[in-house]
């Protein structure tokens, strides 16, 4: 209410959103008739909505507050765009500031959670941040403004409401300007702030080689790094990776992996290799027709039978395959590779297990899950760029050859 009174004052262009989340019974339905009634009297455009707060947080496992949190913000997005209006400004004062970061520091942070609410993040603003609940309350007395309680902000079963009537008044028992002084604080951390960035960004760039299908990570540099657990986790925190992951995966053996809900970090020799979940599953295809192009995983697939036998330069090329077209069965598949796959590598007696294949080229465990094939479903006919299989081969005597060029879309 402060805060729409200094706009109010300062003659911009309003409008009032409010959610009522249906948490509070008749107090809420209150708060929403009391903004409505000043902004209906003031003529202040006013927007309102209601949630069914608590079947949302238990349908995506979160908590209520921050079911309500995202809630709100996604309307808020959607006003602002439908509306025309520019900004979204929120109340939050001093005292929210260090309030939420005490919490971050109690749940586990870095410097930025330390640093408190930020004052200005894209169009969202918070402009009374350097006042006091104090001066609000000092301020609503002297303007004669009416305001009401959230009632839940008197109970202490909210860790943020436990920090707020339990722990910050013992801490201003020996700092009575605590609010004032954490704003000092907060100048620091965020110069701190900048420079650890700077600090994370230059590693990055010594040990971050992004590639096609994943990016690989020089483990070596990393963990000889002074700060390695702390530029680590900074590093990997984006990507949903845990303190603890990441703990561990600096102390892993060859062959671990470490898994978030989007992406796999796989511990591999000297380097790590980060690729999303959703180039690790397992796809397929079928091949009817020849005559047709295939797509697949960022590669095209053409198809020609030829009479000719190729050339050195063609055999060499691990982009082409001739494959004897008599022997070959349709329809075709190109698929990823599975466990118990078996084939015979061109030029050899006798099948041998993908597996022990892989291991003989040293392949990183996300490339062998990326990795296809092309098989009639009974042999597989190709390992795609590495090599053919003996059972298709071609020969001058070969009358029919079945070409199969590659190249990325």
């Amino acid at each position: 209410m402060v805060l729409l009174d200094l706009l109010q004052r300062g003659k911009f262009n309003i409008g009032v959103a409010h959610v009522n989340f249906k948490l509070r019974g008749n107090h809420s339905n209150g708060d929403e008739s009391f903004v409505r009634t000043y902004c209906e009297r003031r003529s202040i455009p006013f927007f309102t909505t209601t949630f069914d707060t608590k079947k949302y947080a238990k349908e995506n496992g979160i908590s209520t507050q921050m079911a309500a949190r995202e809630l709100r913000y996604n309307w808020f997005e959607e006003i602002l765009s439908e509306n025309g209006f520019n900004y979204l400004l929120t109340a939050h004062h001093a005292n929210d500031n260090v309030e939420t970061a005490l919490l971050n520091f109690t749940r586990g942070t870095g410097i930025a959670g330390l640093t408190g609410i930020s004052a200005k993040k894209a169009f969202l603003i918070r402009p009374l941040l350097f006042i006091t609940r104090s001066d609000i309350n000092t301020y609503t007395t002297e303007r004669n403004i009416q305001w009401r309680e959230d009632s839940s902000n008197a109970s202490t079963d909210y860790a943020r409401n436990m920090i707020r009537h339990e722990v910050i008044p013992k801490l201003k028992t020996l700092n009575p300007s605590l609010e004032h002084t954490f704003q000092r604080t907060t100048l620091r951390l965020k110069a701190t702030e900048f420079a650890w960035n700077i600090l994370v960004e230059s590693v990055k760039k010594e040990v971050w080689i992004e590639k096609k299908n994943a990016i690989r990570i020089n483990a070596e540099v990393l963990k000889f790094h002074p700060h390695n657990l702390a530029v680590t986790e900074a590093l990997l925190k984006s990507y949903g990776f845990t303190w603890q992951q990441t703990e561990d995966a600096l102390s892993a053996v060859n062959s671990s992996s470490f898994i978030t809900e989007s992406h796999t970090l796989f511990i591999d020799r000297s380097d790590w290799f980060l690729a999303t979940n959703e180039s690790l599953k397992p796809i397929s295809i079928l091949v009817n027709n020849i005559s047709e192009n295939v797509v697949m995983n960022g590669l095209e697939f053409s198809f020609e039978i030829i009479d000719s036998f190729p050339t050195k330069e063609e055999l060499q090329n691990p982009y082409l395959a001739f494959l004897n077209y008599e022997k070959l069965q349709f329809p075709l598949t190109i698929r990823t590779w599975q466990q118990g796959d078996k084939f015979q590598p061109y030029g050899m007696k006798g099948s041998k297990l993908l597996s022990d294949y892989f291991i003989g080229l040293k392949l990183p465990l996300h490339e062998k899950k990326q990795q296809l094939i092309l098989t009639d479903n009974r042999n597989i006919a190709w390992i795609i760029d590495k090599r053919t299989s003996q059972y298709f081969a071609v020969s001058t005597k070969v009358e029919k050859i079945l070409k199969i060029s590659v190249s990325e879309v």
